[in-house]
């Protein structure tokens, strides 16, 4: 049964031509399925920590009829004294009339997910919330069989996360991304907001894309600090693969910061420019061994990178944003990563991406086979930003927002969970 309120949303949709085949909004089920079960009284209980886990914030209201009067923030939260930003608003402000009762919620302003409750409660002597990732393995199990060792040894989250976040809670808290097994609901925020209002067009037709396989960014994805073990991090590995890429074939890499792309020899049959552009999260001693490893290159802008046929996308701390923006241009993306958005779900591997290996062990192989394919390489590019001119609109992104603050309007009413 479609929660209060979807006849207005139906119209909004209908008004915006978003999506309304709820196909497209499978998300905001699964995102709410874990709290379907609680009571409503636990909403006008401020800490229920026996049942529903620590929560170091206080809850605020989402007040429509306020917000229309006064044109105030629909959310503001005490955690970190931070409101939404106007890219936030941006998306929310026109859902206000979708609902007639004022309910409470939790919005994150960091970058990973927060709620992963214990699968049951802990020892009476042992600490009760979480310390680290190795606790998070240790006390949930649904994460500890998601992200075998072969993840876990090549991803920054798990080796050395520059912040630590995590919490023994189910508490619903809106974020931007998570991963399998975090409660949290995802929400399209800032980022988001930002991509789709800020559509860079790609006028660059593939035929005239340059065989150039690129990458640019920080070191972000874990800590760069000397007591933790960043040459394993992802980041680090793609960079690395460059270097041995370099080693290999030293007539076929550039820094497009700096120069045109050189003639691309007949082996490999591509170029590549792939770099550290800056250290961040980082102590001195780490900071001078990696540019002394992996000399910085150039930052290069978004728009130049659009003048080459293959894009790579990782993970930073958590989703990568940019790859709204590259699954809208006319290159194909490589991607790998842990975590998800609200939109990412949709996306298949070989059908809107070229998936690549946390460790680069595969992405030789990859190379050669999109070299060697390049109508299916074209076909995937294709693909994805079909999917991406539904997507990426801040009409969508509205409508996606809306729909799932119904559904959460309707748990808080009705058979909902603590917050």
């Amino acid at each position: 049964m479609p929660p209060l309120g979807y006849d207005k949303w139906l119209i909004f949709a209908q008004q915006r031509r978003c999506q309304t085949d709820w196909k497209y909004y499978k998300q905001i089920f699964r995102d709410i399925h874990p709290h379907t079960m609680a009571h409503p009284k636990y909403f006008q209980r401020v800490h229920l920590q026996a049942e529903y886990g620590f929560l170091e914030r206080e809850a605020s209201w989402f007040i429509p009829r306020v917000y229309q009067r006064f044109h105030r923030r629909i959310f503001g939260y005490k955690w970190r004294g931070g409101y939404f930003t106007a890219g936030n608003e941006t998306i929310v402000y026109p859902l206000a009339h979708l609902f007639s009762h004022p309910f409470k919620m939790e919005v994150s302003d960091i970058d990973e997910p927060l709620a992963l409750p214990f699968d049951s409660p802990w020892p009476k002597n042992s600490p009760s919330n979480y310390t680290n990732v190795q606790s998070m393995l240790d006390k949930n199990q649904c994460f500890r069989t998601s992200f075998p060792s072969t993840i876990r040894n090549a991803h920054g989250y798990f080796l050395g996360p520059d912040t630590f976040n995590t919490t023994n809670s189910k508490v619903p808290i809106f974020s931007q991304a998570k991963t399998h097994c975090f409660w949290d609901l995802t929400f399209p925020m800032n980022y988001h907001a930002t991509w789709s209002l800020n559509r860079e067009r790609d006028l660059i037709p593939w035929e005239r894309k340059e065989n150039v396989l690129f990458w640019r960014g920080s070191t972000t994805g874990g800590s760069y600090t000397k007591d933790k073990p960043w040459k394993k991090y992802h980041r680090t590995r793609l960079v690395q693969w460059a270097r041995n890429f370099a080693e290999e074939y030293p007539d076929a890499v550039f820094d497009a910061g700096l120069e045109n792309p050189p003639p691309i020899p007949a082996k490999p049959g591509y170029l590549v420019d792939i770099g550290f552009s800056r250290v961040v999260q980082y102590d001195n001693a780490t900071l001078k061994a990696v540019k002394q490893k992996y000399p910085l290159k150039k930052k290069v802008d978004p728009k130049k990178a659009f003048e080459f046929k293959y894009l790579v996308v990782v993970d930073g701390n958590t989703w990568p944003e940019r790859l709204q923006s590259y699954l809208q241009s006319n290159s194909v993306v490589l991607y790998n990563g842990i975590f998800f958005d609200y939109y990412m779900w949709m996306l298949i591997p070989w059908v809107h991406y070229v998936p690549i290996k946390l460790d680069m062990s595969d992405m030789d192989e990859t190379m050669e086979w999109l070299v060697a394919n390049d109508d299916k390489a074209r076909q995937i590019n294709e693909n994805a930003r079909d999917l991406m001119n539904i997507v990426n609109r801040i009409e969508q992104t509205q409508c996606y927002a809306g729909l799932l603050l119904l559904e959460y309007a309707r748990l808080y009413r009705e058979k909902v969970f603590f917050i």
